[in-house]
């Protein structure tokens, strides 16, 4: 039986879930006016033809027996077609053993990697998001990204607890549990979010306005008038900063793209 958080007990499963969630995650954050009814189909079919390390096929020679052809296919012969419940059995059993061996391989893996992590004032951590967390918007669990940062760790509250220097929009408490965090390595730290683009105006407090994410009506408080809010994602910056304004606050020519493309 497995969690949503432990997924060590049926980790091949897990990992194919995970494979899927990633593809469409990419596509929702890259692409979230795309239109899902022809991405979906290729989306599909390059994952059921994708190699599989656990089962050492993939799941289309799984299913049928053989590889379905693509473009580049079209000039191999292929398999003569009585071979084929032959071929498929043999790939069944072969999928099977390498199941096995994956399964075995993972636990080992699994046991020999897992310990507790230590950090120090000044390191930089991921923010698991989901588990208690969300980026300004509340996306979905499932289809916008899994972690945010990295921040850098502002003080050591104790082993379990680390306070972190966290964009100044977030209304959250930033002592955050050591369970929600994950270590950057110095490699990930390219994947910073940068500054203000270059050709900003002189004043370091303004910045612009790359596009309008979504709409929605707010209140600040229970008797507050309801207002027209836009969540906006700042040019050169991550989803992390990402911040509600009022139409007043941005320009008119976006909110008008926006509503065009979102018509009520």
């Amino acid at each position: 039986m497995t969690t949503a958080y432990h997924p060590e007990a049926d980790g091949l499963s897990e990992r194919r879930n995970q494979t899927v969630e990633i593809a469409l995650r990419f596509y929702y954050i890259e692409y979230p006016l795309a239109d899902w009814s022809h991405i979906l189909p290729a989306l599909q079919w390059n994952l059921n033809g994708a190699y599989n390390a656990g089962t050492k096929t993939s799941a289309h020679e799984f299913l049928y027996g053989f590889k379905p052809m693509s473009a580049l296919d079209l000039v191999t012969p292929m398999e003569d077609v009585a071979s084929l419940p032959y071929l498929r059995e043999v790939i069944c059993k072969e999928a099977q053993l390498a199941m096995d061996f994956a399964a075995m391989k993972g636990k080992r893996w699994y046991d020999e990697r897992h310990r507790p992590i230590t950090l120090k004032e000044g390191d930089r951590v991921y923010l698991r998001l989901h588990d208690g967390y969300n980026l300004p918007g509340k996306p979905s669990k499932k289809w916008s990204q899994q972690r945010t940062g990295p921040f850098r760790i502002k003080r050591v509250v104790n082993d379990l607890a680390y306070e972190l220097e966290l964009p100044d929009q977030w209304k959250i408490h930033p002592v955050i549990s050591v369970k929600h965090l994950l270590p950057a390595h110095a490699d990930d730290f390219v994947d910073e979010q940068p500054g203000p683009v270059e050709g900003e105006p002189v004043d370091e407090n303004r910045y612009e306005v790359d596009f309008i994410v979504k709409r929605q009506v707010r209140r600040l408080g229970r008797n507050a008038t309801p207002f027209e809010g836009f969540l906006i994602r700042w040019k050169g910056w991550g989803p992390e900063h990402d911040q509600w304004v009022k139409t007043a606050d941005i320009s008119e020519e976006l909110v008008e793209s926006f509503r065009k493309k979102h018509p009520e």
